[in-house]
């Protein structure tokens, strides 16, 4: 392994007493390169961002700059980063050449081969020689996850999912008025409420499907924001009385709904709140005492 190669995996961000940034060697907490900037970011690809005053560049793990001005960089995903001129993004390789045009209204990281760009107020994904694999037609896309991804049509604004040859796998024929990324094998759909019985106007009703798009529970739940994802294979969700409880994966509720506010489960536990009251409980909904190891 090069000297370069280990300097890069050796450099951590580090703050002197002035508010300044530069980089020690996380080993020999020797200084490398000076505190001047205003803002860094951890090495990635052999390339740091940092901001000096309103100016952004990438630097070698020798302080080099390596790519030309523009007016706002990011991070390097998949050997290419982000930049923006003006009011267009397009992308950059290492070497600081910009490979696919600036030429876009917003765009996002590279992940997995693709990149979720807009142009002229539609959305759609390019690959990495700036090829438009899946058309830039939606009136809204989210990232790919799970190998899937949730798009909005233009003509009727109908969610559905595509896989990555942009074909539509699910969403049948009338699609969903709103839905969300696919994590842990469940994605949250809703659809308008229509009965007149929401608990306060403009909300929906969710439900969450498998990757089949089989909905594991009925349209009968409530979010103020959006529906929580399933982790510890427990999701937070609303009811008709604006109380908060879980569900499993089965779509069976089986923690009460009984709490003003509830969150994602981590590590076995999730953090709610009940008459003014935040404290943690365990996946079987037992309240977990503050000297409780668990």
């Amino acid at each position: 392994m090069s000297k370069t190669k280990i300097n890069e995996i050796n450099l951590i961000p580090f703050e002197d007493k002035y508010g300044k940034w530069g980089y020690k060697d996380k080993t020999t907490k020797e200084l490398i390169i000076e505190c001047k900037y205003d803002y860094v970011d951890d090495f990635e690809e052999g390339k740091a961002l940092v901001r000096f005053g309103n100016k952004y560049d990438f630097i070698d793990a020798k302080g080099n700059i390596t790519v030309g001005d523009f007016k706002k960089k990011f991070k390097f995903f998949e050997g290419l980063a982000i930049v923006k001129s003006d009011y267009r993004y397009g992308f950059i390789n290492t070497k600081g050449e910009v490979v696919i045009p600036m030429k876009y209204n917003d765009a996002n990281d590279f992940k997995d081969g693709l990149a979720l760009v807009k142009f002229d107020g539609r959305y759609g994904f390019i690959d990495a020689k700036g090829e438009e694999v899946i058309r830039i037609n939606y009136g809204y896309a989210l990232e790919f996850s799970e190998d899937l991804a949730a798009v909005r049509t233009e003509f009727d604004n109908k969610w559905f999912y595509i896989n990555k040859n942009g074909e539509f796998v699910i969403g049948g024929r009338y699609g969903y008025d709103n839905a969300l990324s696919f994590c842990n094998g469940f994605a949250a759909v809703a659809m308008w409420d229509t009965f007149g019985g929401k608990p306060w106007d403009g909300a929906y009703q969710w439900a969450y499907i498998d990757k089949e798009g089989n909905k594991i529970c009925e349209f009968i739940y409530w979010a103020e924001d959006e529906p929580g994802q399933f982790c510890n294979g427990l999701a937070s969700l609303q009811n008709g009385d604006q109380k908060y409880g879980y569900i499993n994966t089965k779509g069976e509720e089986v923690i009460d709904f009984i709490y003003d506010c509830a969150y994602g489960f981590e590590d076995g536990k999730a953090e709610v709140e009940l008459d003014g009251e935040t404290f943690f409980i365990d996946t079987e909904g037992n309240r977990i005492n503050a000297n409780d190891n668990n």
